[in-house]
């Protein structure tokens, strides 16, 4: 009986002493791979698209999330260094974010310029604002704008082409 409560004993020791290594190790991967992935996704070609930072921010919560759950354990260098790449992510969040910010500032600004560039060719320089009124028509000038209208689109006009299967209709019928 002694035997086999000393038995027991040892089997317990040396199984807790096997999960605190194991939670440790398990820790340390887990800090190790936030500290990666913050410094693979820096190291990535840019694609400053919504949809490309969504899929950088999923992974990076996934493993924020297994970090944090750990954070007590660790000892103050591995959160030193925890910190460190803390502060490289958000500095990365933050360059994506006004990168995509300038982006769509400058797509608004080249369609508003192609849209007011539409507008002054069709209808006259100025004629018609953003709100799309056609205020200044009156039946004095009806004519003139809709010669003016008509003859902007067909000297814009392209030839239309025909490809082979259209062709073949064409000779079927």
């Amino acid at each position: 009986m002694k035997t086999i409560n000393t038995l027991m004993a040892t089997a317990v020791v040396v199984a807790s002493f096997v999960a605190c290594e194991t939670a440790d190790t398990e820790g340390r991967k887990n800090s190790d791979m936030y500290v990666v992935y913050v410094d693979s996704i820096q190291n990535l070609t840019p694609e400053y698209t919504n949809e490309s930072w969504s899929n950088i921010e999923k992974g990076y919560q996934k493993r924020v999330v297994i970090v944090d759950r750990d954070m007590d354990k660790f000892d103050d260098e591995t959160k030193a260094k925890l910190e460190e790449s803390r502060a490289k992510y958000n500095a990365l969040k933050a360059s994506y974010e006004n990168i995509i910010r300038e982006r769509k500032q400058q797509m608004v600004a080249t369609t508003n310029v192609y849209k007011t560039n539409l507008r002054n060719a069709l209808f006259g320089e100025g004629s018609i604002g953003t709100d799309v009124a056609f205020n200044y028509v009156t039946s004095s000038n009806l004519h003139s704008v809709y010669e003016k209208f008509v003859n902007t689109v067909q000297d814009n006009k392209r030839p239309v082409r025909l490809d082979r299967s259209f062709n073949f209709l064409l000779n079927f019928l």
